[in-house]
């Protein structure tokens, strides 16, 4: 990844009258507006049901009681009451609804209690804060069963796959790890039961993924991240940096700020995303032959030495272990989303992808081996990948990603018909 110069002051909220500005640097080249048609949150945003007895409604929720060590969250459900809990509501094709944490199956059927769908849900009052909400009814929600997670908050994110990209596929990831690890975290915030904002990390070196409802104002963006940082902090949760689109990431490094769970931020990178145009996908100008395969358990070691090089750090200060690259690698390849282009008998080249939605799927990662540089393998795997993805994989719109700086990247992907989408950033957090 090229290195960039950023202005290392501290982040603060940019004015609400103030356009948000960008730090792409390709001139004309990468900018972009979007195209999609803002929709009003009461319309489109998923609906979270109560999460409180009908007996106990007028009653406040109490404040949860900060757990000995981050792991140790209590169920929320009470066994004596298993038999009256309410049905869990059929989805529909309308907005998600949260079901209470309990299911009316007979319990004799398990060989173990189901996990709560939410650990806790904590109400925010007006008197909680110095100052009123912009946000009504604000409540925060943390789990610790992914699937659960997932089903609840989906729906909200599938609005606008193309802005919620980079959470949609973690989000599939994340089902797939029988246990989380302790420093996962999975939260959203919402307003009158309505999901407004949704914060996931699941490991440190992954990163912390940051999404807003696009509707949201300024001083309604800082409300749903603050009570998110403040739960943060409640797990002592320690994250190194946020991702999201571009206005997201800057509203919750200031929130991390405020709420004193980082000591400073500032800017690390910054992304523009690319889809596909019109046209499709168009074949470079050099194809060299070649045969595009699917990776297999098989084939990790071989790919091993050069993939940790390519990984081993994302940003100045992170490593990543040899084993979590192991690991990532056989993960894609257990999943059957890992394509290396093999050229006399040789793998060239290497592409991992992830699902955003059952029509979109995104570049993850792309490398070509060391040896193999500049000899137009890279081009020639993208195109043969996004070529497999349409017609083989059943997808109709593949997403790539390129550093605002790697004018080099821009410039293969506007070569090959991908047009601009998303600018997405990524702010450094402090929490030493």
């Amino acid at each position: 990844m090229a290195e960039q110069d950023f202005d290392e002051d501290v982040i603060a909220f940019p004015d609400e009258n103030e356009e948000l500005t960008t730090m792409v640097t390709n001139d004309d080249a990468l900018s972009t507006t979007s195209s999609a048609k803002p929709a009003t949150a009461a319309e489109d945003a998923p609906v979270l049901s109560d999460n409180t007895d009908d007996s106990e409604e007028e009653e406040s929720p109490p404040t949860p009681v900060r757990p000995a060590e981050p792991a140790a969250l209590s169920d929320n459900t009470d066994d004596s009451e298993a038999e009256d809990a309410p049905a869990m509501p059929v989805r529909s094709a309308e907005p998600a609804i949260l079901s209470d944490n309990t299911d009316d199956s007979d319990d004799d059927d398990k060989p173990a209690p189901r996990k709560p769908r939410r650990v806790s849900t904590m109400a925010v009052s007006q008197g909680d804060r110095a100052t009123p909400t912009a946000l009504p009814e604000l409540a925060v929600h943390y789990y610790e069963d992914a699937e659960a997670f997932g089903e609840d908050v989906r729906s909200f994110l599938q609005e606008k796959p193309y802005r919620h990209s980079t959470i949609l596929t973690i989000l599939h990831a994340l089902t797939d790890y029988d246990e989380l690890p302790s420093q996962a975290f999975l939260c959203c915030v919402t307003s009158r039961d309505r999901v407004v904002a949704v914060v996931v990390q699941y490991e440190v070196w992954h990163g912390v993924r940051v999404a807003l409802d696009e509707n949201l104002s300024l001083d309604e963006g800082v409300d749903a991240f603050h009570v998110a940082c403040d739960e943060m902090k409640k797990r002592h949760l320690y994250i190194n940096r946020a991702e999201g689109l571009l206005r997201d990431a800057q509203i919750f490094s200031g929130a991390a700020l405020e709420t004193r769970l980082a000591k400073g931020s500032y800017p690390l990178d910054q992304q523009q995303h690319y889809r596909l145009g019109e046209d499709g996908i168009s074949p470079p100008t050099v194809l060299i032959p070649g045969e595009l395969r699917t990776a297999t358990n098989e084939d990790v070691i071989k790919l091993l030495p050069d993939y940790y090089a390519e990984n081993v750090s994302f940003f100045e200060g992170e490593e990543r272990t040899m084993e979590q690259c192991k690991a990532s690698l056989e993960h894609f390849a257990d999943e059957r989303m890992l394509l290396t282009y093999r050229y006399k008998g040789h793998d060239m080249a290497v592409l991992t992808f992830r699902e955003v939605t059952g029509k979109i799927a995104q570049v993850t990662g792309q490398f070509t081996m060391s040896c193999y540089r500049n000899r137009g393998f890279g081009p020639a795997l993208l195109y043969e990948a996004v070529e497999h993805l349409l017609n083989e994989r059943g997808y109709e719109d593949v997403i790539v990603a390129a550093s605002s700086g790697d004018e080099a990247t821009n410039s293969v992907y506007w070569k090959l018909g991908f047009e601009p989408s998303e600018i997405m950033a990524t702010y450094g957090i402090d929490c030493s």
